[in-house]
């Protein structure tokens, strides 16, 4: 059997003296991983992040398979540029490797990450674009964050609060008494395009950040989280805290 799609190279492994085994997150596909034959002797034939386009040939759906590859767009520049780049990257690949299931589609996440990739090389906009990540990841793993309206009057005014339990918005006059107990409901949680700073981005990834944490306990994979503590704590200019 066979199948094409786009795709974004996550991992190159390498499989004997000219081989690699890729990890790739493809737009139909899922998560899908293929042996690349006749790769360089030296150095990686494609870079990570880098958008190609793969032909996946395997006798059974459940084999491994053979990856052709075309590629379609480099990584983005800031990787070589900005110091927050490729953590950042780091992050987002482990993130998708932990929290989406090999094979099950996720087009969405896949545009998600598309958008990220252009964002990069652009100042003005990779914080939004990063957040818009996370919020979508969330939604994807069934965690979506319900903030137009509280949980419990269906107000939809002086929503200043999150639940930290069901994600979902508390109006100020149910939260009266349980604030500390609270997430607080940012607007940029609401409008991502309001990150300006890299403390507004840290701000939200506080937030989360928490249910990220939540469900990756309850998968045990809470060590995909560790790339993207590190760069939660570079744009604090910190070095210690969860996040």
């Amino acid at each position: 059997m066979q199948w094409v799609d786009d795709a974004f190279v996550l991992s190159l492994e390498r499989y004997g003296e000219r081989s690699f085994i890729m990890t790739t997150l493809t737009h139909q596909h899922g998560l899908r991983r293929g042996l690349v034959r006749q790769a360089v002797r030296y150095g990686k034939p494609y870079g990570i992040t880098e958008r190609v386009r793969v032909l996946w040939r395997a006798r059974h759906e459940e084999r491994l398979g053979t990856f052709q590859v075309e590629s379609l767009r480099n990584p983005p520049l800031a990787i070589f540029t900005h110091d927050m780049a490729p953590i950042l990257l780091r992050g987002v690949i482990d993130l998708i490797r932990g929290f989406c299931s090999e094979s099950e589609s996720f087009p969405q996440l896949f545009e998600g990450v598309d958008g990220l990739l252009l964002a990069m090389d652009q100042e003005l906009l990779w914080r939004s674009t990063y957040l818009r990540f996370e919020l979508l990841l969330l939604g994807q793993i069934g965690y979506a964050l319900d903030l137009e309206k509280c949980s419990v009057t269906n107000s939809k005014s002086e929503l200043l609060y999150i639940s930290p339990r069901t994600g979902h918005a508390v109006s100020r006059s149910v939260a009266k008494g349980y604030e500390s107990r609270l997430l607080p409901l940012l607007p940029t949680l609401l409008d991502p395009s309001m990150v300006k700073t890299n403390d507004d981005l840290h701000k939200a990834l506080m937030v989360t950040g928490h249910f990220l944490r939540k469900v990756a306990q309850s998968m045990d994979i809470s060590a995909y989280l560790q790339s993207r503590q590190l760069f939660v704590q570079k744009l604090s200019g910190n070095n210690e805290g969860n996040t």
